[in-house]
C-alpha cells in the first residue's frame, strides 16, 4: 500500500478498483506462502472478470519484489503478464547519500539478510548491500562495529519516503526502525 500511497497524486484511481494485497513481511516462508497465495486469489478473480490488473511496488519488479512470486501462477492460469522495471532501493538509496556504489572495477554484492549468509558475505571485495535488514539490524550494527567496518557503512531508512533518515557512518541504531532499510558497506571509503 505504500506504493500506492505514493502513486495517488499522480494517477487518477476514479473509477479503478483497488485490492489491497497484504504481503506477510516474515522471515516464516508459510507466512509469506500463505499471503501469496491469497493474493494469486484475489488477482485471478479480477482477470476472471475481464479486468486488467496492476500491481505496483517500491524498487525493482525484478530484485526480492512480491510480483515475483506472483507472476508464474498468474501465467499458468492462462493470462499474460509484464514487468516494468522501477528503480532499485539500493541505486535510490547510493543517490540519498550521494556516494557511487561502484565504480571501475570494484564488485557489487547484493546480500539479503533473511538467512545468517549475511556475514560471510561482508568478506567478498567491493561494496556490498544487506538487504531487508529487519529485526536483524541490532546484530548487523554489532558486527560492523566488532569488525572495524563501522564507518564505511551508512543505514538508509524509507529512501524518497516519509520518514526518510541517512545515518552515514553506521555510527548509531536509529530509535524507528522500518521494514524499507538497507546497508551499505564499501571499501576504501569512509562516511
Amino acid at each position: 500500500m505504500a506504493a500506492l500511497e505514493i502513486l495517488r497524486p499522480v494517477i487518477d484511481l476514479d473509477g479503478k478498483r483497488v485490492i489491497p494485497l497484504p504481503s506477510a513481511m516474515s522471515r516464516d516462508l508459510q507466512a509469506r506462502e500463505t499471503a501469496h497465495r491469497a493474493m494469486i486469489k484475489d488477482i485471478l478473480s479480477c482477470l476472471a472478470e475481464g479486468l486488467d490488473v496492476a500491481m505496483v511496488n517500491l524498487g525493482d519488479v525484478s530484485l526480492y519484489a512480491t510480483a515475483a512470486y506472483l507472476t508464474a501462477p498468474v501465467r499458468q492460469a492462462g493470462y499474460t503478464a509484464e514487468w516494468i522495471p522501477g528503480v532499485t532501493s539500493f541505486s535510490a538509496a547510493s543517490a540519498a547519500l550521494g556516494a557511487a556504489l561502484a565504480e571501475g572495477d570494484t564488485p557489487l554484492h547484493i546480500i539479503p539478510c533473511l538467512t545468517d549468509g549475511w556475514r560471510a558475505a561482508l568478506d567478498l571485495p567491493g561494496t556490498k548491500v544487506l538487504m531487508k535488514p529487519g529485526d536483524r539490524l541490532p546484530e548487523i550494527f554489532e558486527f560492523l562495529r566488532q569488525t572495524g567496518r563501522q564507518s564505511r557503512a551508512a543505514l538508509v531508512i524509507n529512501c524518497g519516503m516519509e520518514g526518510e533518515a541517512l545515518i552515514a557512518p553506521f555510527d548509531r541504531l536509529p530509535e524507528k526502525r522500518s521494514y524499507f532499510s538497507l546497508v551499505i558497506i564499501k571499501e576504501g571509503q569512509t562516511w
